[in-house]
């Protein structure tokens, strides 16, 4: 996961989706630009299946200090373990977050148990994240139509 930052203007997240039918365990390790380890501990999420899950300001979770630009390797600790993952660069002042979507390496040294990301599986998460997103929008709609006093049309 590229582009990661922390510094007293910036924080930044990761998240994970669990596409399988089993619970996946990822191992999280933070590298600086220069591929030195920023973490002083070794972390892990395990995510259910069929789920998401995001952990907020994964510096401090790791126990990294900041860095002004930092990746993240996330490495399936479980087979099968089908899953995609994101990270937001999130502003401190505004909580704007900017997305960051997972880049697939060549693949682990040995790739034995871990399932391919297919297009269904690719089709499904948007699918459910778009759905995510139009419903949340309703909501938000809804939220200051009622404050304005309107009734919401959905």
């Amino acid at each position: 996961m590229p582009h990661l930052k922390k510094n007293s203007g910036f924080r930044s997240n990761l998240g994970f989706v669990n596409l399988g039918n089993t619970s996946c365990t990822l191992a999280v390790r933070l590298f600086d630009a220069n591929g030195q380890t920023l973490a002083t501990e070794n972390k892990a999420v395990t995510v259910l299946a069929g789920l998401w899950l995001q952990v907020d300001d994964v510096f401090a979770w790791v126990g990294a200090g900041s860095s002004e630009i930092a990746y993240a390797m996330l490495t399936p600790q479980t087979a099968p373990c089908s899953f995609w993952a994101y990270g937001s660069v999130v502003d401190n002042n505004s909580n704007d977050p900017t997305t960051i979507p997972v880049v697939v390496a060549a693949g682990p040294p040995s790739n034995q148990g871990v399932e391919s990301l297919t297009l269904g599986k690719l089709w499904r998460v948007g699918l459910a994240l778009g759905l995510g997103l139009w419903v949340f929008g309703l909501v938000r709609r809804s939220a200051s139509q009622r404050d304005a006093g309107e009734r919401p049309h959905v």
